[in-house]
């Protein structure tokens, strides 16, 4: 008997024995659905993360900050960050300032639409110039008229814009509040708006950072002082293998560094271990599919125990008698993995329909080296649950199981 004999008697068993096979598939459809859901589900979360880190900055960005009082950033240190081997930019930047805003300032208590006039709490970051990285980021619909190189303009997200403007607004009022001994006094700062961007990280405002240095320096109450230090810069390498080395330069220099790629390697090592949690879990249904097979596969053994002896005894050698179960094993993996892939990804492309209202990214990636690793896990699965039945079977024999009734 040879493999396509062999191939031929598995497909005439489970063509007889459709429920078995059909039950078994179905266990191994569903074990293979759950487990390539679960991989995407960690899949998504890896690239939806990784996309909000580099929303805004870019992976080969270094954060910069001052350590303490002895080492302020400045233009002579920017400078001096600038002539260490494999950096490519230098841009001072501020975050983080909160203002409110005021959309289409006009000096009375009701704009013209009859709606109150509303101040929206804002968070204010800067742009150094037009070269600066994070600008180049921001996806926006530019006012020709505006330019970066002018000192009045604002990008504001499209997300703060309320409902009832029919148009993109013109122009912002920006107010900005201090305080001392319990006397507040506020600052408004009139800004042509530069760009509507489709979405900016934490929905922040960006505006010219002379402006914005000029605004840090009221709130501090050193408006009166001329000062040129910052409170922090954004550093670009030129690759990923020197971003280590710039960091270290930079840290003997007396100031604090970070950067995403710190942030991205710390969250892969945890979302491997989310992918991982997630697959195990898959695996546990996959090992309850194979307990099914083999629990199937033995019972079908002994109930063919005549039937082997007829194989045996018409020349079929153990090795015949192996292979026709392994067959019939492999036809269920294949079908049962096939059909588990499929599921998952309509499901997961289903899902990720559903989901696009609420966010404009696939929560869900399905991955196609997810297919050929489905089939070989289920393969590998069901061949290993059906072995030892299997062997059993090929041990019998011939005149003991013409005799078993």
């Amino acid at each position: 008997m040879n493999t396509f004999d062999a191939l031929k008697i598995s497909s005439k068993i489970l063509n007889k024995n459709k429920v078995f096979f059909i039950s078994n598939s179905i266990a191994i459809t569903v074990a293979i659905c759950l487990l390539t859901i679960m991989l995407s589900v960690g899949f998504g979360i890896k690239n939806y993360v990784t996309m909000q880190f580099e929303k805004e900055s870019s992976i080969l960005s270094i954060e910069v900050r001052n350590q303490d009082s002895t080492s302020r950033l400045n233009p002579h240190l920017i400078e001096k960050i600038k002539k260490i081997d494999n950096v490519t930019e230098v841009f001072p930047q501020y975050l983080g300032i909160f203002a409110k805003m005021e959309i289409d300032y006009q000096p009375m208590n009701y704009n013209e639409l009859g709606y109150p006039k509303e101040d929206i709490l804002v968070s204010l970051a800067s742009i150094f110039n037009d070269k600066d990285l994070k600008r180049k980021k921001l996806s926006f619909k530019t006012n020709e008229s505006m330019r970066l190189n002018q000192s009045n303009w604002i990008i504001i997200p499209k997300s703060i814009i309320p409902n009832h403007y029919k148009n993109y607004p013109k122009s912002v009022v920006i107010k900005v509040s201090r305080s001392k001994n319990s006397i507040p006094e506020t600052n408004f700062y009139p800004l042509n708006i530069l760009g509507i961007a489709s979405e900016t990280l934490f929905d922040r405002c960006y505006i010219p950072f002379k402006l914005i240095h000029e605004i840090h320096q009221w709130q501090q109450w050193k408006d009166h002082v001329l000062s040129d230090e910052y409170p922090m810069a954004m550093v670009y390498a030129n690759s990923v293998d020197h971003i280590d080395h710039i960091q270290e330069k930079i840290q003997k220099m007396g100031f604090k560094t970070s950067s995403i790629f710190d942030v991205v390697k710390t969250f892969e090592e945890i979302n491997l271990i989310i992918i991982s949690i997630l697959g195990m879990i898959g695996l546990i249904s996959l090992i309850t599919g194979a307990i099914g097979v083999f629990n199937t596969s033995y019972a079908s053994v002994i109930r063919r125990t005549k039937e082997i002896g007829i194989y045996k005894a018409i020349g079929a050698s153990r090795s015949d008698i192996l292979w026709i179960f392994l067959w019939e094993s492999i036809f269920t993996a294949i079908c049962g993995g096939l059909f588990g892939c499929l599921l998952s990804y309509l499901f997961v492309q289903g899902l990720n329909y559903f989901l696009s209202s609420i966010e404009n990214f696939p929560m869900l990636v399905f991955k196609w080296w997810f297919l050929i690793s489905a089939l070989l896990i289920s393969v590998v699965s069901c061949v290993l649950a059906t072995s030892s039945p299997a062997w059993k079977a090929s041990k019998f024999k011939p005149v003991e199981s013409l005799r078993y009734e």
